[in-house]
């Protein structure tokens, strides 16, 4: 609503500086992504635990179980489209229900085939909200082989998915230097560029999703480590104040990454092209880390400290439960 609303409406809202929550409302795929990378490293674990587990056959079948999971919301969606939608649109946005029926009845190979992302530009693509399920596709794709080598070589695995992470930080920063993609871009969704060459690509969406899988490595690695993992596990559960610690720091960085845009992205020309990359790359990386700041002492203690949060508790009533477990499903279906 906040991008398709009139320009005078997205004004009034940014004038009240609730533009800087709105314009960030892309950071919620980043929480998408990073549990994404942590359900998707937890099941790969469990799936190739066994050794004899880790053969072709088995890491053929997950992909094919992946596919065929998603395959018919997929399908219904597209035909609902193609077919329904039209017939429900009446009125001045008639021409967008006719164009995107035209764009999937071209496209729906390359949705099929989850790589639509590649192939269209982000405003001309059919069903273009599903951008993110072309990503997390694309990064589930290499998923098993990392959580094979990881079960393999730990260290390497490890080595693997951060040399990953910093490989995107680079990617994305070179191509936000070379196409000044500054956060005029950013603040602009509308903006093609931004969108086409950095928005909806898995190598400059990875890191989220890489660190929700260290967190996954680090949370089960502590259940049977001896070394520096289990002194860190002990030291969270046992002290309130480092607890206590994560929490703030954790939530800090989140608020600061939302709200840090009201200065710098209403006067980007204040800040210069280097210092719009630098931050334009650095925003996802640290939202991601102040989840894990949050979520890793909730995984280790069993959110004693959330559940007395009014908001927390409330989600523990019984009238809620239903809902969460259809949320919680969708999370780990998707």
């Amino acid at each position: 609503f906040f991008f398709q609303a009139e320009d005078g409406i997205r004004d009034s809202v940014a004038s009240r500086g609730l533009g800087d929550v709105y314009k960030r409302q892309t950071l919620a795929v980043e929480m998408f992504f990073f549990l994404g990378g942590f359900l998707t490293t937890l099941v790969l674990i469990r799936a190739f635990l066994k050794p004899e587990n880790r053969n072709v056959k088995n890491l053929l079948l997950i992909y094919f179980h992946r596919y065929i999971r998603l395959l018919p919301m997929v399908l219904l969606s597209l035909c609902f489209v193609i077919f329904i939608q039209p017939t429900l649109y009446d009125g001045p946005h008639n021409s967008v229900s006719a164009m995107t029926k035209d764009d999937c009845l071209t496209q729906w190979p390359y949705l099929l085939l989850y790589i639509n992302n590649y192939i269209t530009k982000f405003g001309k693509s059919c069903i273009v909200w599903t951008w993110y399920l072309f990503i997390d596709m694309q990064l589930f794709v290499i998923m098993p082989i990392i959580v094979w080598i990881y079960l393999t070589s730990k260290k390497i695995g490890v080595f693997l998915i951060c040399g990953l992470c910093f490989a995107s930080y680079i990617i994305q920063m070179a191509l936000c230097w070379y196409y000044k993609l500054n956060l005029s871009s950013a603040r602009d969704i509308s903006t093609a560029s931004y969108l086409d060459i950095t928005y909806n690509k898995p190598y400059c969406r990875m890191i989220p999703y890489m660190l929700g899988a260290l967190l996954c490595l680090l949370y089960e690695e502590g259940k049977s480590s001896t070394g520096k993992i289990l002194v860190l596990k002990k030291a969270i559960q046992s002290s309130h104040f480092i607890r206590y610690v994560d929490y703030a720091i954790g939530t800090a960085l989140i608020i600061i990454t939302i709200l840090s845009f009201y200065y710098l992205d209403e006067y980007p020309e204040n800040w210069g092209l280097a210092f719009g990359v630098f931050h334009m790359i650095s925003v996802a990386p640290l939202f991601t880390i102040g989840l894990i700041l949050l979520v890793y002492p909730v995984l280790l203690t069993g959110g004693k400290f959330c559940f007395r949060l009014s908001a927390t508790a409330y989600l523990t009533l019984q009238v809620s439960q239903p809902m969460a477990a259809i949320y919680g499903t969708y999370l780990a279906c998707t």
